[in-house]
């Protein structure tokens, strides 16, 4: 994001207000050539978050293109790595969408 720092600030004192899961979603970036969720996701994760719904389109791309699944798989694997689940969304339009989506490696999936 443009203010990494205020990310941080609004998901360390909403994780210590809450007693109940708190995820934070996220799109890949905010423009098309600059994806950088896979770099957020471990700083979210020890900021306190309990999972991270990762949209895949960028800010840029709106709902112009497919959401970018190849990319959510990627960050998935990071999520794991630091130990928080990842939840994809877009373009889950059916059970068979949820199904694929789920096999390639995310926790869950958000219908849309």
């Amino acid at each position: 994001p443009e203010q990494p720092h205020r990310l941080r600030e609004v998901v360390e004192v909403a994780s210590r207000c809450t007693s109940i899961p708190m995820t934070v979603k996220l799109r890949v970036g905010a423009k098309d050539d600059k994806k950088v969720a896979h770099n957020l996701i471990p700083q979210i994760a020890e900021w306190g978050a309990n999972a991270v719904t990762l949209h895949g389109r960028s800010r840029q791309a709106r709902y112009s293109r497919l959401a970018d699944w190849g990319y959510i798989a990627e960050c998935a694997e990071v999520a794991h790595k630091s130990g928080i689940p990842l939840i994809g969304n877009g373009d889950v339009l059916s059970w068979e969408d949820y199904h694929n989506h789920t096999q390639a490696g995310v926790d869950a999936c958000m219908m849309g």
